[in-house]
């Protein structure tokens, strides 16, 4: 306890903030977390106390106060959400992909920054089964991410090639032979 105690007030000294990773990702996670993917996690218990779960996840999103993360409202819902497996990638999984991953990558980085927080008192079973499936589901989003500035891009540089070629007046620029390589 002693070493903890050195710690806080060598960051403090730093300037450092006192917060988990885990509680400084659920705040980044908090900004793309709507409405309607916090009801598709207070749905995941079969329907059951959906209401009562969304409430507690409404919470926690709009104060980021991990006592807002009892055993039951919404711990419960956290862990069954955080042990959820998003659909297999496909051509027409994109959108219903991204957003399994949030809701998980959500409920996982509650549930460790709840851990993290000695004052909840409330940690999920195997914290390392819980941060590989977090880890898991960050990875996918960032690359979520990647394909759509990819996508972007490319789009971008036909616009661009396109607005080059009417600004000329010209139609596309004539292509020379490639020479083979000796």
């Amino acid at each position: 306890m002693a070493g903890r105690r050195r710690k806080a007030r060598a960051r403090e000294r730093r300037g450092e903030s006192e917060t988990s990773p885990s509680l400084r990702l659920l705040a980044r996670l908090v900004v793309a977390t709507d409405d309607a993917l916090l009801r598709g996690i207070a749905e995941a218990d079969h329907g059951t106390d959906v209401e009562r779960h969304l409430d507690a996840l409404r919470e926690l999103r709009d104060s980021l106060t991990l006592s807002a993360v009892p055993l039951w409202h919404p711990g419960e819902i956290l862990e069954l959400e955080c042990w959820s497996e998003p659909p297999r990638p496909g051509p027409d999984t994109g959108e219903a992909l991204r957003r399994a991953h949030l809701a998980r990558a959500f409920a996982c980085a509650a549930l460790l920054a709840a851990t993290a927080d000695e004052g909840v008192g409330y940690g999920p079973d195997g914290e390392h089964q819980t941060l590989a499936r977090l880890l898991d589901s960050v990875i996918a989003l960032t690359a979520a991410v990647g394909r759509q500035r990819a996508l972007a891009d490319r789009a971008d540089g036909v616009r661009f090639e396109r607005a080059n070629m009417a600004s000329v007046g010209s139609g596309p620029r004539e292509r020379r032979p490639h020479r083979a390589h000796r």
